[in-house]
């Protein structure tokens, strides 16, 4: 098959996996993300100004080489490490569990996550990212997964009561929203166990 072939094939392909997409009603948005479609990648945090994600299942090492040496322990998350808003728990040396929260002394946009959301934003910006979750309810938007290969399948709220909430094989993304002006004050990305527990 000479170069013109290849070329032309790759095209039928790509217009396959378009017409495919909008057939179906998905959406691909401008970061390549599709709503209620998600993979190990959404369990990360992108520092805006390193330009590098920080993502679940790093060692302490690997991340202070991005964030620089931690401030110490967190005030607000219990046996976390402070890097400026930014609070990290790590588990035999691992990452497993980044906390955003709202601080006027830090500038909110230096942490998003992948799909771009950050503090401060409203709570229609999640749903538009990530589609519907598995709760939602007043001040607390929240998806659990469960991984599978290099996907993450959402769970759904009523299969909630067949997970232990100290699972480690059972992930979230957790925004919580500020009831007084109604944007995103708090952004958890771990395992269960590390947001039910802190441990």
């Amino acid at each position: 098959m000479n170069f013109h072939n290849t070329r032309v094939c790759l095209f039928i392909i790509l217009l396959l996996i378009l017409s495919t997409t909008a057939a179906f009603g998905c959406s691909v948005k401008e970061d390549g993300y599709i709503p209620g479609k998600f993979g190990v990648s959404d369990l990360s945090i992108y520092d805006t100004q390193s330009k590098k994600s920080i993502s679940y299942g790093m060692t302490k090492e690997e991340v202070e080489k991005i964030l620089g040496q931690s401030d110490g322990k967190s005030q607000t998350v219990p046996n976390s490490f402070s890097y400026g808003n930014c609070s990290i728990l790590y588990r035999d040396n691992k990452l497993v569990l980044i906390t955003l929260n709202s601080d006027e002394s830090f500038k909110e946009e230096r942490f998003v996550t992948n799909r771009g959301t950050k503090l401060g934003d409203k709570p229609e910006n999640i749903i538009d990212k990530y589609g519907d979750a598995t709760t939602n309810i007043p001040n607390d938007i929240t998806f659990y997964f469960q991984k599978s290969s290099f996907n993450l399948m959402l769970v759904k709220e009523e299969d909630l009561v067949s997970f232990s909430k100290d699972s480690t094989d059972v992930y979230l993304i957790d925004f919580y929203t500020n009831g007084t002006n109604n944007t995103i004050s708090s952004i958890y990305i771990g395992d269960s166990r590390a947001f039910s527990t802190f441990k």
